[in-house]
């Protein structure tokens, strides 16, 4: 799948932990950070925290640039 390994690539470049490529790739899936803390057994302030984390790696601002940078 060209797409998977475009995200992949993405990942790599900017040295996404384990849970901000989890988090991440579940954003790109549509998932609100409710249903994600509920996915992963992990409360939506540790999700806040996580996307914080990954949009400052990644220089973005919210999910809409996500979705851009990775697609």
């Amino acid at each position: 799948d060209p797409e998977a390994e475009e995200i992949k690539d993405v990942f790599e470049k900017y040295d996404l932990s384990t849970r901000e490529k989890e988090i991440a790739t579940l954003i790109i899936e549509g998932k609100s950070d409710k249903e994600i803390a509920e996915e992963l057994g992990i409360s939506t302030g540790t999700v806040a925290s996580h996307n914080k984390n990954l949009f400052k790696k990644i220089g973005i601002h919210s999910r809409v640039e996500l979705m851009t940078k990775l697609r």
